[in-house]
């Protein structure tokens, strides 16, 4: 495996230029690319993670990678893995734009990535927008969290999508999954479509399957929320979407909210599984 240290000694906005360049370089072989403290700025842009990479930095609360996006577009992704096997390990993601209905901290199994790839986090922070860890509709991508904080407005953790394949796997262990919709403004439309924007789901499951071991869902919702879920499977889901709870804690606050329920399934064919042991 080839090593890249790249120390912290350059402006924030150089040092995300100098991370987007090292990241979308194509690459023969495995490769560690080390961030030294510091905050990298991606601005506007997104960082494409290619090839066999692990990023690593030198400690979540030392390391952090931030960046805004673009309203309702491809680069509200901050950071985008499209390679075959990319870890992410010891650094805070977090997005500081505005509104946004697309807004996301870390996103996988787009058509940029391989089928069969393997995205896995560890002992990072994640900190989104409207969504913070978005799995796109891959076919049998799969993602692993392992003693990570995911933390969004509106839905932490998102599997699967409306349309495309949706095989894709999520394991989270040990995640705090953190839901505060006082955090982002993302633009509710009452009466519409959009009132998707006044619930708040700790995972939202469209497709795929979905894992949660020993994790704590703590989700806070205003008065506006039409509805506050620990984990729920919408009616649009895939029929064979299934979510695996073991040995979940949850702490959910309504604040005024119309609906507070720990997990529900709007999807008959779908399931969701609670295991105490």
């Amino acid at each position: 495996m080839s090593t890249i240290d790249v120390a912290a000694d350059a402006t924030p906005e150089q040092r995300g230029w100098m991370l987007r360049a090292l990241v979308a370089a194509h690459t023969d072989g495995p490769r560690l690319i080390r961030l030294g403290p510091g905050r990298w700025d991606l601005g506007t842009a997104f960082a494409l993670v290619r090839g066999t990479t692990t990023l690593r930095g030198a400690g979540r609360e030392l390391t952090q990678i931030v960046g805004r996006g673009e309203n309702h577009s491809a680069t509200a992704c901050m950071v985008e893995a499209a390679g075959d096997d990319v870890v992410l390990e010891d650094l805070t993601i977090r997005w500081e734009g505005g509104r946004g209905a697309q807004s996301q901290a870390v996103g996988y199994g787009s058509p940029n990535a391989p089928s069969g790839a393997r995205l896995t986090l560890r002992r990072c922070t994640i900190i989104g927008g409207m969504f913070a860890l978005y799995s796109w509709p891959g076919q049998a991508n799969s993602i692993l969290a392992e003693d990570c904080t995911i933390r969004a407005a509106r839905f932490p953790v998102c599997a699967g999508n409306s349309s495309g394949a949706r095989g894709q796997f999520v394991e989270l262990v040990r995640c705090p999954i953190e839901c505060d919709s006082t955090l982002h403004d993302t633009g509710r439309q009452p009466g519409t479509k959009s009132d998707i924007y006044r619930i708040a789901y700790g995972i939202y499951a469209r497709g795929g399957r979905v894992r949660a071991v020993d994790c704590a869902f703590i989700i806070k919702g205003d008065r506006e929320m039409a509805a506050v879920l620990g984990v729920g499977i919408p009616e649009d889901a895939a029929p064979q979407t299934r979510v695996e709870l073991v040995r979940p804690r949850f702490d959910l606050w309504g604040n005024g909210a119309g609906r507070v329920a720990e997990f529900e399934s709007l999807q008959p064919p779908a399931t969701i599984e609670v295991v105490a042991a």
